[in-house]
Formats: structure tokens, sequence, C-alpha cells
């Protein structure tokens, strides 16, 4: 018999890896080694599928880390096949305020040359920023380094309806000498962004080159909604409808991209995955991550580097093991469910047979979230509001203890 109170716990309101998937792995403290032995390539075992490259910047300044980077990558050799096609490259988390420009151009040549394939017009070489930190001497050398893809961090988390755009407008003035480069936005928003200013925002960035935008919302969905949640809920479905009109496609209740974005052709392909980088083709299988808390996929094991500067800069510079958390997928895990839930979340329908889906889904089909067809079941509006709940009761379901006791995991 299914829990019914389990529709009613607690979510978060805007869906993410962190919220729907990992609580379905279990934690291990790992020491990563200082070096890894040489494995001839006949002995190798290879590796097909794409590859993701992620050097991720911590906001508090570390010393020398461009020389750190380069030393913990020459540590993963054999995390990879360097016959693998390099689909991402990416500058994460605060790169503008850790890294020079100099440090930033030495990284791509060196990672350029390392990963030869790197190059490929298909790859995507991106760049995390703020507003504020876009100038024209930045624009430049993201330019000249052949960068196609700057992904720009808006807080309207608090916002009047008067609230000014002007900086954002002067950084889209910049932006426009650069049609190469695409342009991704995650706004973070709650019950005290007023409606009309997020309405003029989006407006604003759908008239640039913009192919993605992220919505994130950190409030928590309840069985009582207050009316301050009860806000947020309505501007996420306005802005879903929204965006419905001008042919964008979302994955999950808080992507959404332009026709002209990859994903688009992905989703019509069923090609997706949910990922805790976003929504990236199934092609892409492992995933390198360098830096302080960086995170890396790696033979469908994620592994959190340290988060502590100074000891992820200790151990590097003293050769010594690097202190890790890997992920590792739970025992009882249900591959058939797993399947059905990232459908959900990256088609907002899956393919199910009529008795499975009466054995598994009648609850939330019965409380208006999911809509049955004829081969298909899908998202209701309700539904997409409550996704993260719809993960947690399938889950929980299956194996109760083991979902609930990844909760204060954090990647």
């Amino acid at each position: 018999m299914a829990n019914i109170s389990k529709l009613q716990a607690p979510c978060s309101l805007t869906t993410d890896f962190k919220s729907v998937f990992l609580p379905l792995y279990t934690a291990s403290k790992v020491l990563r080694p200082s070096s890894q032995s040489d494995t001839q390539d006949a002995d190798k075992i290879p590796r097909i599928g794409q590859l993701g490259l992620n050097i991720y910047s911590p906001a508090v300044e570390v010393p020398h880390y461009q020389t750190l980077l380069c030393a913990e990558m020459a540590r993963k050799q054999n995390d990879y096949d360097h016959h693998q096609s390099v689909k991402s490259f990416w500058f994460s988390g605060s790169p503008l305020k850790q890294l020079s420009p100099e440090a930033i151009t030495e990284l791509c040549f060196r990672f350029s040359n390392h990963f030869p394939h790197s190059g490929d017009l298909s790859t995507v070489r991106g760049i995390c920023v703020s507003a504020s930190e876009l100038d024209k001497t930045t624009l430049a050398l993201l330019a000249g380094l052949k960068f196609n893809c700057v992904e720009i961090y808006i807080d309207a988390s608090i916002a009047s309806n008067d609230r000014s755009l002007s900086k954002i407008e002067a950084g889209l003035r910049l932006m426009s000498d650069y049609e190469h480069i695409r342009l991704n936005f995650k706004i973070r928003f709650g019950d005290q962004t007023h409606p009309g200013f997020l309405i003029r925002l989006l407006a604003l960035l759908e008239g640039s080159n913009c192919q993605q935008i992220e919505l994130v919302c950190q409030q928590t969905l309840q069985g009582d909604s207050t009316p301050e949640i009860m806000t947020s809920t309505h501007q996420l479905l306005d802005i879903h409808r929204h965006f419905d009109k001008l042919d964008w496609t979302s994955c999950g209740n808080n992507f959404f991209y332009a026709p002209q974005h990859e994903n688009h052709a992905l989703l019509k392909r069923r090609n997706l995955r949910m990922t805790p980088w976003g929504y990236h083709s199934q092609d892409i299988n492992t995933q390198l991550g360098v830096g302080v808390g960086a995170l890396s996929l790696i033979d469908d094991t994620y592994e959190l580097n340290t988060i502590d500067p100074d000891i992820y800069q200790q151990c590097i510079t003293k050769r010594k093991a690097l202190p890790t958390t890997q992920y590792k997928l739970g025992r009882h895990c249900n591959d058939d469910l797993i399947k059905h839930v990232q459908e959900l979340v990256c088609y907002h329908q899956t393919l199910i047979d009529v008795d499975d889906r009466d054995k598994l889904f009648s609850p939330l089909i019965n409380q208006g979230w999911l809509r049955p067809g004829t081969a298909e079941t899908a998202l209701t509006d309700q539904g997409l509001i409550n996704l993260n709940a719809i993960a947690k009761f399938l889950f929980s379901h299956i194996n109760n203890a083991g979902y609930n006791a990844g909760d204060s995991q954090t990647l």
C-alpha cells in the first residue's frame, strides 16, 4: 500500500540532481592517491562516449591555483581515454575572481594540447560569470580563446517591480558584438521577486543571444502551502506558459532552452539525462572535474574533491593523497524506476504499460500530478510544480530507508 503522506513531504520547489537523484546514492570518504600507476594503452579498458571537462574555482583566493589544477589533472591520467571526444569544457564557480587572464589563457592552451579534440567546433567552451564581471577586456579575452558560451548569474531573490536592469542591459550591449558567444542565464528568484520585474527581465534576456535560462528557488513545498510559496509556484507556472508560446523547450521545472539550443533536438531524440551539471546528452559518460570542490563522474561513480582550499593546496603541493567523497548508487536501486523518473524530469512524460502504470503511478494520478495516456504517462501542471515530491514518493515507496538516508548528503 502506498504511503500517501509521502506526497506531502517537504521538497524544494525547483528541481536539480541533488533533490531528485542524490538520495539514491551512498557516500563514502576516499583518499585519491597522489599518483597513478602507468597503464599501457593496450592494457587500459577503453571508454566510449564523450568527455566533459570542468575546472572549478572557489571564490576564496588560492595561491598558484592554475599550477595546482594542472598537477591534479596529471593525477587523473587513467580516468579517461585519450581517444574520447571532448564535448564540453567549462570554467565554473568563480573563475574570474580566482584566475587571472594569464592563468585562464595558460589553462586553455594546456588543456587544448592535452585533449586534442577540445578544439572541435562542436565542443562547448564555457565560463560562469556575474553581470558585473563583463567588460570589453574580459570579452576580448574570451573571444580570443574561442569561448562560445557564457553563463551569467543573476540574483533576483529580492527585486521590486521598479528594480533597475541597467547593469544587465550594459552587459548585453557589450555581448552584442560577439554573436558567436551564446548566453546562458541562471536566475535566483523567490517570494520577494515581483512578477513584473521577472517579466521585464525575461523579455530583456530573450532579446539577446540567450539560449538557456535556469531558474533557482530554494523555497520549500509542503502539504499546506503558504502565501509566499504560492506566489513562487504561480510565477513558475506563468513562466512555463510564457516559454511554451515561444516554442522553447523545458526540462525539469526550471530549465528552458531556445529552439536553436542543442537540447531541443536531443529532447526530440529522447537522448537527455539529468546530471549535477544540468541536462546533457546521454553520450557524455565521463566528467573530469579539477579544483577545490570539483565534481567528477568516472565509471558511474561521482567523486567530489575536498571543499577545503587549504587541504587541497597542501595535498597537491606536497603530493599527498587528496580527500574526496565518492557517491555510488545503493544496492536496492531499481533501474526501471530510475529510467521512468529520468524521463519525467527530461521529457515530462514516460513510456510505461498499463499494468505497471497502475501499480506504480495510481496515487500520483489520483492526486492529479500525472495524466495517463495510451502509451505514455505525462506530468500535469501540478505535477510539474511537485516534480521533486513525485521523485521522492516513487523512490521512497520502493526503498524508503535507503532513499531518505541520503537527504543530508551534499554535492
